[in-house]
């Protein structure tokens, strides 16, 4: 079952997001896109709500329209391994290189 809880805060966020796309592309759904941005948020992929309403055009649309052609709307799930650049899992597997870039520098300097 999906789960469509979300705080306010993030709330007003998705209507923004959702404002942002149908100014850009007057035939997009705005139900349809604030259920697929609510699924994804809260069912496996958590999304970076504030940076993805500030990024740039194209990185905007890449997220929004990936989303929107990845979800599957049974699980609130993305398939086809589509991850979007504002999600907060790509976050985490930053902050995973950054540690392993650094261990790996401080083991360089250990060796010289």
């Amino acid at each position: 079952m999906i789960n469509w809880n979300v705080s306010k805060k993030d709330l007003k966020f998705v209507g923004a997001i959702i404002e942002r796309a149908i100014n850009d592309n007057k035939k997009l759904n705005a139900k349809s896109l604030r259920m697929d941005l609510i699924a994804i948020h809260k069912n496996g992929n958590p999304l970076d709500l504030e940076k993805l309403l500030s990024a740039n055009l194209f990185n905007f649309n890449h997220d929004v329209y990936g989303i929107m052609k990845y979800i599957d709307r049974k699980t609130g799930r993305l398939t086809n391994h589509f991850l979007p650049r504002y999600s907060r899992a790509s976050k985490i597997q930053e902050d995973g290189n950054e540690k392993m870039q650094r261990r790996t520098r401080e083991k360089i300097k250990t060796c010289l």
